[in-house]
């Protein structure tokens, strides 16, 4: 039953990220303007012929109608090869393995400290309701909530970087120009995961296996981080598996703010260039890092409350 499940998952995740790349890959095709003449603007510094311009649509395969233009790049995709920037040249697949890299470490960084922020934050505003703790707990997590990220990276920016002068503002490489993104970002998970983090330690905390765990003699510590937290993780799983897949597909906004080489800013920067060869390539490992998140987070749910069966 478990394998059939997971077969059933996996498979959903294929086709989801295939029809991800059909829909962008046609959108693009009806983006108004012409890259190539872009391209061949920016290279030469003036209007290209029309030689020229039949030359490069040839070249890059612009020549060709949408849907054989999609099956070559889906034929060349599978086999590693995502094509050549029109705007630098290199070939996407490396520029891929560059960025994605980047983005990872931030990920990874600011899904630990909405970890570190929001659990203890939401456990004790469930456990200390209508007090002081939580009203303060409440209020931070709206706060996080409300502030958009470019004005939080801002903040960070001003006070750590520019009053302080504890951080560097913007680099990447070393782990002191990680912290200040990886606040950004993480600041923002962590908001609403203590929101429903605590919303479902309230819940858990009303039912009877909880009364009779603590009529047993269990110490609060016992109740609280054993018995309540486990049962209360199913939605808390849910938001933090969504948020790590959209943190691995790049917080464009963030790593734009902070110069971080990561797929959130060498997707706008193809975007403004008008690089479609580019945005493909990091629309598909979009899709790929956000199904594969939620895939396995299905696929945790099983294990986590055993009774979850499809």
């Amino acid at each position: 039953m478990l394998r059939k499940y997971i077969s059933r998952r996996i498979g959903a995740a294929f086709a989801t990220v295939w029809l991800a790349t059909i829909v962008v890959f046609f959108l693009l095709s009806l983006v108004p303007g012409d890259p190539v003449f872009l391209m061949l603007m920016e290279a030469g510094g003036l209007p290209p012929t029309p030689e020229q311009l039949s030359e490069t649509r040839a070249k890059l395969g612009f020549d060709q109608p949408t849907h054989v233009r999609y099956m070559i790049w889906v034929r060349n995709m599978l086999r590693g090869d995502f094509g050549e920037s029109m705007q630098t040249g290199l070939p996407v697949a490396t520029m891929l393995r560059s960025a994605f890299g980047a983005t990872i470490q931030l990920a990874l960084a600011s899904m630990l400290v909405a970890i570190l922020i929001a659990f203890p934050a939401g456990i004790l505003a469930a456990t200390k309701q209508n007090t002081i703790a939580d009203s303060v707990a409440r209020f931070g997590s709206l706060l996080g909530l409300s502030m958009p990220s470019f004005w939080l990276a801002l903040l960070f920016m001003l006070l750590f970087g520019l009053q302080l002068r504890w951080l560097p503002v913007f680099g990447f490489g070393t782990l002191r120009h990680l912290i200040l993104p990886a606040l950004t970002v993480g600041t923002g998970m962590a908001a609403l995961s203590a929101r429903l983090i605590r919303s479902s330690m309230l819940d858990v905390l009303k039912e009877d296996f909880i009364r009779t765990a603590r009529a047993k003699g269990l110490s609060e510590r016992v109740v609280i981080w054993v018995h309540a937290l486990k049962c209360a993780m199913i939605p808390v799983i849910t938001i933090l598996g969504l948020q790590l897949g959209f943190a691995l597909g790049g917080s464009g906004i963030v790593e734009t703010v902070f110069a971080w080489p990561g797929m959130g800013r060498m997707m706008v920067s193809a975007i403004f260039a008008r690089d479609f060869v580019v945005v493909q390539g990091v629309t598909f490992m979009f899709a790929v890092t956000i199904t594969t998140a939620n895939t396995l987070v299905d696929i945790l749910y099983v294990y986590i409350d055993p009774r979850i069966r499809y």
